[in-house]
């Protein structure tokens, strides 16, 4: 698991990553996430997705 080394590194990813943060807890109690949907939010890039689950 990814840890975050400094406050400024978390801010910075939640920043980052607002667009499917924003969408997920807005839907949540109404859509189902699928792994695929979620690559499309980060580029395609799984690291993004992994680094996400430090939090």
């Amino acid at each position: 698991m990814n840890t975050f080394t400094s406050i400024k590194e978390l801010l910075s990813t939640l920043v980052r990553e607002h667009k499917l943060l924003t969408e997920m807890f807005e839907k949540c109690k109404t859509l189902s996430y699928k792994y695929d949907l979620v690559l499309v939010m980060v580029d395609y890039n799984e690291e993004r997705i992994q680094y996400l689950t430090a939090l």
